[in-house]
């Protein structure tokens, strides 16, 4: 390598210490993390803040360096100036969309519930080999860059300062007192695929009451949650609980 330049380059991403290596005589990119087959990790659940404005501006300076190869931390590697252009065109503009759509709703006063349901990738992107949402998805960097610019506060006053869950849970339930009633309704959820509902109903019981039947129908239903789920991140936190 004595006689080839190695330039080390940071910038935000997955981490906030990450770089990549640029070797122009080889004309060729090591982006690490960066690109990684996947809709970028942005807004892990079990991890602190991550970077999306910054990550995109970094792809920009590595498109920017026109390198014929480029060689990823994971997956394989990309070779063909054009071929390069295009994976990292994806990546840079689903980042621009989900951070600008984020940033809008910020500001109009949406709430993260809400701008779930409105935000959703343009088809082009939908459909990218470059940005399946198998590590990272569009649910996770919705949440992520909620919380890096507006906090973890949700904006329902209810949440700021909250009753413990088994408590809400207990009182829940004194209004019903018969716990067939809430697992019929949750049975009839999930024949019709709602298992998040289920989770939400069935949780009266297993919270208040440690009810026994109500604790497997709970797994089962996770379960559920975990078979549909393309993403492995979500399906294995899923799995954790089976």
């Amino acid at each position: 390598m004595d006689d080839k330049n190695i330039h080390i380059i940071h910038g935000k991403g997955e981490t906030d210490d990450h770089c990549f290596i640029h070797i122009p005589e080889d004309d060729v990119v090591y982006c690490g993390d960066f690109f990684v087959w996947s809709f970028p990790n942005i807004g892990n659940p079990l991890k602190v803040i991550r970077y999306e404005r910054e990550w995109y501006e970094t792809l920009e300076r590595i498109k920017q360096l026109e390198p014929e190869i480029l060689i990823p931390g994971h997956g394989k590697a990309i070779t063909g100036k054009d071929q390069i252009k295009s994976a990292l065109q994806d990546v840079i503009d689903t980042l621009k969309f989900v951070h600008n759509e984020v940033i809008a709703h910020i500001n109009k006063g949406t709430q993260l519930g809400d701008a779930l349901e409105l935000i959703q990738l343009p088809e082009h992107l939908q459909n990218s080999p470059y940005v399946k949402q198998s590590y990272g998805c569009l649910e996770f960097a919705i949440r992520g860059i909620y919380r890096r610019y507006t906090g973890w506060f949700d904006g329902n006053p209810t949440h700021l300062s909250p009753c413990k869950q088994e408590d809400v849970a207990a009182e829940m339930y004194s209004l019903v007192q018969n716990p067939q009633v809430i697992l019929k309704k949750c049975r009839s959820l999930m024949d019709k695929g709602s298992y998040q509902m289920a989770l939400h109903l069935v949780d009266i019981l297993v919270l208040s009451q440690d009810h026994e039947e109500a604790k497997k129908l709970k797994k089962e239903a996770i379960q559920k949650c975990a078979d549909k789920n393309q993403n492995f991140i979500m399906r294995n936190i899923y799995k954790q609980f089976v």
